[in-house]
């Protein structure tokens, strides 16, 4: 799954806001994260706990994570957050994996197959 935002906002901001556990009410109701490859967080969106490991940090363009219900990692998901150049402010490009498993189940549900 990807999703695109443009803001008009300099760099720094948008990087800010996509990095910063203080400013990441976008991603749930409370988020603990510590914004460095290996560190690890929670997320707690509408009463579920997501644990978060993050990948990849390229300072101002690209933040990488995984994350997966509570005691769950085999259905860890991958989400990228790229900031890139778009006038006259930046794109956010959002970009989610799904685990195999949760992908051909959604598959099979939409197709109307029962697994």
């Amino acid at each position: 799954m990807e999703r695109t935002q443009d803001f008009d906002v300099p760099a720094e901001e948008l990087w800010e806001a996509v990095t910063d556990p203080e400013q990441m009410g976008w991603l749930g109701d409370e988020v603990s994260l510590d914004v460095r490859p290996g560190g690890t967080g929670l997320v707690i969106d509408d009463g579920e706990t997501r644990e978060v490991r993050v990948d990849t940090v390229d300072d101002g363009r690209r933040l990488s994570f995984r994350w997966w219900p509570e005691g769950d990692e085999d259905m860890a998901s991958r989400v990228e957050l790229i900031v890139i150049p778009w006038p006259p402010g930046r794109r956010l490009v959002v970009r989610e994996t799904l685990p195999v498993t949760v992908a051909a189940a959604t598959v099979m549900l939409k197709l109307g197959k029962v697994l």
